[in-house]
Formats: structure tokens, sequence, C-alpha cells
């Protein structure tokens, strides 16, 4: 009996067929085989352009397989979406039946993936979908700084929420306790009327707390939104900060700060150390906010901004005994930046230990994506006895030592000195190049060298001028008189 599964193969060979006699015998194999073998692969010939379009089309839709996830690389997502949203199939493909099949599918690109996967069950999720979310999360703010075992965690804990136009996603004043990813859409921001789109994180603050909404968002469009839940996420940071104790340790041991201490007491110090995720522009604290934690800047910037008058003042006569007196002050808003390693707000702490109402005096904010570790006032005293605390105070004396007063003199000097070194050296490249006016070649390449020298030393005061945002400038002038005959 003929196997019914077994046919002739097509031969791709342009030599004519050998008459099948007893002496021949052909050779059968399964219908469609599941790979191409390399020789049959050389014979399909296709024009430069299918080519093209077919390796785009392989990239996007039949990925390598994955790698373990920790050799795993970046993928480049936004420019695969870019071309898949630009990009017009042939029409030889578009015809196929299959290819119409899947591009009505959720799987068709990487958008409609991500929702798709996380239309999943938790426990349902493969490790390859997972990745995916991983690749997603990574490129938005808030979750760049994260590492990759946090993200996978993640990415197996958040949730799709569909929102028709008009709904509003949350209300100020509610309870809040998730955060918001806006996947596809636009809401708005009820309260300033600031409008957000896709790939933009709100309401990250109900991670960290049970504090009451401070905005109304509303949808504009129909939205398809991503959430993750605060206890899902904070079971998961505890869960990063236990497996990463040990870093924690090697890390706070290089702060001079605690090069004081034994390694019993660092290691009580990190294994009550908590973690924070900052975007851009979000607050830290602000000046008035109850003394609560001491935190360690682990990865971004942070800037403190300090409010102080700066004085200008000169003087000129007018006639015999009098003069006349121009005041020019200036409030100015001064940038004080933190880099990693650097401590903040632990003087505060240790000014607060009899005083459980003392407030902050400053307010900081991040620059950048900022990551930092941290522990409450109360574990902090926990930890460190009294002695501990005076090491603290005469460590933050050493290398803090200005009061307000002395830091606005320091910085009327630092503009001085700033503004001096500008005109000091403009004024001795020009009497320099007056030795050469008669010689125009040397003028030419001399004014050529010595401009990039005096943009230098610009460039440098215009720097230290922008860590000077005036707020406002106030003048006065007086007529004085002198009492001495």
């Amino acid at each position: 009996m003929q196997n019914v599964f077994m046919q002739p193969r097509n031969s791709f060979s342009s030599e004519p067929k050998k008459p099948h006699t007893s002496q021949t015998m052909r050779t059968t194999q399964l219908n469609t085989p599941t790979k191409c073998s390399p020789e049959l692969r050389k014979q399909i010939t296709f024009t430069s352009v299918q080519d093209k379009q077919l390796n785009l089309f392989r990239r996007i839709f039949n990925p390598s397989p994955s790698r373990p996830l920790s050799q795993k690389h970046d993928l480049k997502i936004e420019s695969t979406k870019r071309q898949l949203s630009n990009y017009e199939f042939p029409d030889w493909l578009s015809n196929i039946q299959r290819f119409q099949e899947l591009k009505t599918s959720d799987q068709f690109n990487f958008a409609t993936k991500v929702i798709y996967i996380c239309k999943i069950e938790y426990f349902k999720r493969s490790d390859d979908q997972k990745e995916i979310i991983v690749d997603y999360l990574r490129k938005l703010t808030f979750f760049r700084l994260m590492p990759q075992n946090m993200l996978f965690q993640i990415a197996g804990r958040i949730l799709y929420k569909k929102y028709s136009k008009g709904q509003i996603i949350c209300t100020k004043g509610e309870q809040g306790d998730c955060l918001y990813i806006i996947h596809k859409g636009q809401v708005i921001d009820m309260e300033k009327a600031a409008y957000y789109g896709p790939d933009t994180v709100l309401g990250r603050q109900a991670l960290e707390n049970d504090a009451v909404r401070n905005i109304t968002l509303k949808c504009t469009q129909d939205c398809d939104i991503i959430t993750l839940n605060r206890m899902d996420y904070s079971i998961i940071l505890q869960n990063i900060m236990e497996i990463e104790s040990r870093k924690q340790e090697q890390f706070v041991k290089t702060l001079p700060l605690f090069q004081h201490f034994n390694d019993d007491k660092i290691r009580k110090f990190c294994a009550m150390l908590q973690g924070k995720y900052l975007t851009p522009q979000d607050v830290l604290y602000s000046a008035g906010d109850t003394v609560d934690n001491f935190y360690i800047l682990k990865q971004g910037l942070l800037v403190k901004k300090v409010v102080m008058d700066l004085e200008d003042q000169n003087r000129w006569p007018i006639a015999q005994k009098k003069w006349k007196s121009k005041t020019i002050t200036k409030t100015v808003n001064l940038e004080i930046e933190y880099k990693p390693s650097s401590l903040i707000g632990y003087y505060d702490i240790i000014e607060s230990e009899y005083d459980m109402e003392k407030k902050r005096i400053e307010s900081i904010e991040s620059k950048e994506d900022c990551y930092l570790l941290y522990i409450t006032r109360t574990q902090f005293f926990q930890i460190f006895s009294s002695g501990d605390i005076k090491y603290f105070i005469n460590y933050h004396l050493t290398h803090n030592p200005m009061s307000f007063e002395q830091l606005v003199k320091s910085t009327r000097y630092k503009e001085k000195i700033a503004k001096q070194q500008y005109q000091t050296i403009n004024n001795a490249l020009s009497n320099h190049l007056n030795q050469f006016a008669y010689d125009y070649n040397t003028l030419q390449r001399k004014v050529s060298k010595y401009d990039k020298v005096v943009q230098n030393t610009k460039n440098k005061f215009e720097t230290f001028k922008k860590q000077l945002k005036i707020l406002k400038i106030g003048q006065v002038t007086k007529v004085l008189t002198s009492q001495y005959e």
C-alpha cells in the first residue's frame, strides 16, 4: 500500500529528468520540509528589492532565539517600531492569506504584543514574554536605572486596563494604590490642564505610600493603560534589596563617613537600607517637610536650590562733597549639585535627635533619573550611639563648614573672580596683539589662536552664571553728602 504521506520530491535541477527504470530510483520525502537546506536555498533567487523586504520582515517577526537573561543585549525597539510603522509591505506578501491573518492578530508588532502579554494571567506568562515587557519598560523614565532582575519581576506583575474617551482614571483626593503607564492614547491633568501621551509614567508616588492622589486624570482619547500595584512593587523592591545586600555593603564601605565604623555596624546599617527611584524634576523633600530619612545617592544627579540676595554697589562724585550711590540687588536661585556617593539630609537627622518635629530648611529635587538608598530616622538612632552622633557632627563641620552667610559671601566672591578672570585674559591678549598691528599674517594667526582661549574663559564664566538663576532684580539710587568740611 502506497504511503499517503510520501510524495515524489520536486526537483530544482536544470538537468532533464532520467526515465524511471528498474536501475534508477527517485528519492521521496515528507511534504513541506520544515527547513530548507543551504543548497536548496541557493537555488531560489529573489530580486534585490524582494530580498531587502524579506530581511526586514524576518527581523521583525522572527527574532533570533533568546539568549540567557544575563547576556541579553538591549533591543533596538524604537528603530524597529519606526521601520514597521513607515513600511509598506509588497503586494506579493500582502496578498498571502496567512500574512493577512497575522496583521489582525495581537502578535503583529511590538506595541500590540506588549498589551497582549499584559492581559495574560501572572502565572501563565513565559520568560520570553517577560523579556519583551522588560525591553519596553527599560526605555521609560523611572524604570531606566532598575536592574534587569527587578524589571523581570515587574514584567510578571503589571496589568492592562482599557479606558474610554472621557473616562476618569483617578480623582484628586482618593487613595492611590498603583502607578499608571500610558501605552496608547492621551490623558489630561484636570488641575494643571497638562496633556500626557504614550510612554508617560504617572502616579509614581502611590508606589511608596498611601497618600491621596494630588491630580485628576481624564482620558481625551480611548486609552490603553498599564498599571503596577503598590504591594507588588514593594515586595519586588524588598526582594532586590535582599539579593543585592552584599553589594550595598561594599558600596557603603567606600564612603568616607562610614570608614570609621566596624563591619558589624555597617552590616546592620545596610540590612535596614531601602531603595528609592526618582524621575527628573521629582522632589526628594521640600523646605518645611518633617525630617524623616537619611539618603545616600547611588546613581543620578540631585540639586539643592538656595535663594539668596547678591548686591553690587557703585558710587561716583556729582558735586563737591556729594556722591551718587547705585545699589543693584539680584535675588538669585543657586543650584548646588549632589553627585553619586553624596550624603543628603543626614545633618538634619543628627540635629533632630531630641526634636521630633524638626523641619527641613532646604529643598532638593532630581535633575535626572536617580536611585537612592535611605534609612528612616528611627532606624538610624537604633543603630548609632550618642558617641557616633558626635562623630557625625564633627565630620559635618569639617567637610561642610559654611553657614548661609558664608555661602552668600563665597558665591559673591566666586562670581567676582570669574568675571575678573575673563576681563583680565581678554585685556592681556588685546595688549599683546597690539605689538603685531603692522604684521598682518602674524596678527591673523595669533588672533585665531587667542580667540579659542578667550572663548574657553567665557564659557567657564557662562557656566557659573547658569548656576545662578536670577529671580528678580532691584535697583536703588541715593545721593550721599559728606559730613566733613
